[in-house]
């Protein structure tokens, strides 16, 4: 339902035409601001709502053609099916169905039965996203209040509906909500207040160019003016409203300020012009067919003709107005007629009359208390439905939950012993990489004795008989020999600590406990220690060490860079042949500073190289070809944590091992 524009008769009569201007929504049209459905509403209804709309928008024009009684029956039928269609519905959907449904009541003057769908449409209306829609229902909410008295509530409904916009008060929403709020408050008897809201509905309007709202407003407050007794306002603003309704063609507008005029012309004697404006007001409604402002119309004229003292013609008019009833079934404005009637009868003292009146007046009301109770029994059963069906549906629900809550289990299960054989799978995984490792371990241990038991026995064999001659020698008293006996004692010494010196960088490395603590050293003194150590190996080979060197500082560890280039050496020393000759030349690279050393010996086995090449120096393993694949393996180790690298190749003649050490810190070579 939407709200709707309101005007009033004078006298006893204002309220009266106040309440079927709500009815009409005439002011603005049924489907522009008329309480209840427009067909032109804005909701999205699926295929099972295309039925229903169909059927709201169908009674709408059973309306707009003034067939109430088709209208009525239209309704009745709708209801009848309620089972049917109320259980599927959403909140949208069910809000403005039911405010419809209150809509088509309040046409028909069921107050009664309009607030009670109006209070169902609300039930759900928290649920309701479209403020719009929000706001529509609370608007009719207060509307129907105002009809039924309760001037405060209807006003409460209509400041929440105003608040919901914020500051956004230049809205259209707000010509509606201000010209209601003016209406309750003319009707309630604050004519002050009622005029100040229908100032801010003219300007409003004004501010949106909106000029077809200017007759509305000149006709609102021609009508508090008409209250207030003062009609020449009245007249003034009655003239402006009705002018505006013929410039924009809005007929049944005019047709109702034209009643509200003959009030005015009555109250100031002016009969002629009265009896003018009523009686073409009833062939006009009578000839389109509006039968409500043809009832209110004879209401006017029964008036007319009362204040002329012709009370034949007064109750034909009467009479002409209720014969219309069949066909507009408007309950409201039968029992305004009555009304009337038996006030101007116990007003005459015509008792037996008003007595008689008053008996039909009664009679219609209890068949519209009857028509309420029969409601009230269908929404009862209607109810027990609703209910029935949820708790099927509550029942089915528990059952799905139990369901679920099995299958929650079985996958909570499920994703348990996944996780059990995952894990088992991992330890298992764990236990055979740390079974290769130990495996891997205990083959380089084998390889490192063959190592010893290879490189260290000839060597101890041999001093061994270097003591036996050392004894002769030292009997026969040879001085010579025991000095050549000497030397080949340093050199058998020499090479096992080398050895050795070996076996204890294997362990260290392959145990994890080797630091490193890089500091800044200047290249030739790197190289020069190494060189010096190895010197008198060369000398005794009668070989010659060619070094050049490009001055630098690198960024090494000075054990592990030390360890590396003696392994370097000592192999290109011992295996050069006598009088070669070993080249040591540096340069930088990049960020590297790299140290090249080649010999004249047979090159380095290709088995050796290409092991070499597998592990990268990321671990000793052990092993090698006479020692040089265990004093190679640790040069790469100690190269890669000193943040560098050993290539190692073969020329035409001869090993080449290039060392690469890093100029600056880095936390890694760059391959």
């Amino acid at each position: 339902m939407k709200q709707a524009k309101e005007r009033a008769l004078p006298g006893s009569l204002g309220l009266g035409v106040l309440i079927v201007l709500l009815v009409t929504g005439c002011f603005s049209g049924a489907n522009k601001r008329g309480l209840g459905a427009s067909a032109d509403t804005t909701l999205e209804y699926g295929a099972s709502m295309a039925l229903l709309r169909e059927e709201i928008q169908t009674l709408d024009s059973l309306y707009e053609a003034g067939s109430m009684v088709s209208m009525e029956n239209g309704i009745q039928r709708l209801l009848q099916r309620e089972q049917e269609w109320a259980g599927g519905l959403g909140a949208d959907e069910h809000v403005w169905l039911y405010e419809s449904i209150g809509e088509f009541h309040y046409r028909l003057g069921n107050l009664t039965e309009a607030q009670h769908y109006n209070a169902v449409a609300i039930s759900r209306l928290d649920s309701v996203k479209d403020s719009d829609l929000k706001i529509k229902v609370w608007n009719n909410r207060a509307l129907i209040e105002s009809d039924l008295g309760n001037y405060e509530t209807a006003l409460e409904y209509l400041f929440e509906s105003m608040y919901s916009y914020g500051s956004d008060t230049v809205n259209h929403a707000f010509i509606d909500l201000y010209n209601n709020i003016g209406t309750v408050y003319g009707a309630s008897g604050e004519y002050e207040l009622a005029i100040h809201y229908f100032d801010k509905h003219f300007k409003l309007a004004n501010t949106l160019g909106l000029e077809e709202e200017f007759g509305y407003y000149h006709g609102n407050v021609g009508h508090v003016y008409y209250i207030m007794g003062q009609i020449e306002r009245s007249v003034s603003h009655l003239k402006e409203s009705k002018a505006t309704f013929a410039k924009h063609g809005q007929f049944k507008e005019e047709l109702h300020i034209n009643t509200l005029l003959a009030s005015n012309y009555i109250a100031l004697g002016s009969l002629d012009d009265a009896g003018r404006l009523l009686q073409g007001n009833l062939e006009t409604a009578e000839s389109r067919q509006l039968w409500e402002i043809y009832m209110e119309t004879a209401i006017s004229l029964f008036e007319f003709y009362i204040a002329k003292g012709d009370e034949p013609a007064a109750f034909a008019a009467m009479r002409r107005g209720l014969a219309k009833v069949h066909v507009t079934n408007t309950t409201r404005l039968q029992l305004k007629m009555y009304d009337r009637m038996v006030d101007y009868y116990r007003d005459v003292g015509d008792f037996a009359n008003a007595f008689a009146c008053l008996r039909r007046r009664i009679n219609v009301q209890d068949s519209l208390l009857e028509v309420s109770q029969t409601e009230l029994m269908r929404e009862f059963s209607v109810k027990y439905e609703a209910d029935r069906k949820s708790d099927q549906i509550a029942r089915l629900n528990t059952m799905n939950a139990a369901e679920r809550r099995a299958k929650a289990a079985y996958f909570i299960g499920l994703m348990c012993v996944i996780g059990v054989l995952l894990v088992i799978f991992f330890l298992l995984r764990r236990i055979s990489m740390q079974k290769r490792t130990l495996e891997e371990a205990n083959r380089t241990k084998d390889r490192l004795f063959s190592i010893i038991a290879h490189d260290l026995r000839s060597p101890m064999i041999a001093l061994r008989g270097m003591g036996d001659l050392l004894n002769h020698y030292i009997d026969k008293e040879n001085e010579q020999k025991l000095s050549e006996l000497s030397e080949k004692t340093q050199k058998t010494l020499t090479h096992i600590n080398h050895l050795l010196d070996n076996l204890l960088n294997w362990a260290v490395a392959n145990s994890d406990r080797i630091g490193y603590r890089p500091v800044e050293q200047e290249v030739r003194s790197l190289v020069e220690e190494p060189l010096s150590v190895h010197r008198a190996g060369a000398d005794a080979k009668s070989l010659r060490l060619e070094t050049k060197l490009s001055p630098a500082h690198v960024f090494v560890d000075l054990n592990m860079a030390a360890s590396v280039l003696r392994n370097v050496v000592s192999n290109a020393v011992k295996y050069s042949p006598d009088g070669g000759k070993v080249i040591v030349v540096g340069s930088c690279v990049d960020d590297f500073y790299v140290v090249r050393i080649g010999d004249e010996g047979p090159g380095i086995p290709e088995e050796i190289i290409r092991r070499l090449q597998q592990h990268g120096g990321t671990s000793v393993v052990g092993g090698g070809n006479e020692g040089i694949g265990l004093g190679l393996q640790l040069a790469m180790h100690f190269a890669t944590a000193n943040r560098g690298k050993v290539v190692v190749s073969n020329r035409k003649k001869g090993a080449l091992v290039e060392i690469w050490l890093p100029l600056k810190q880095l936390t890694a070579l760059t391959r």
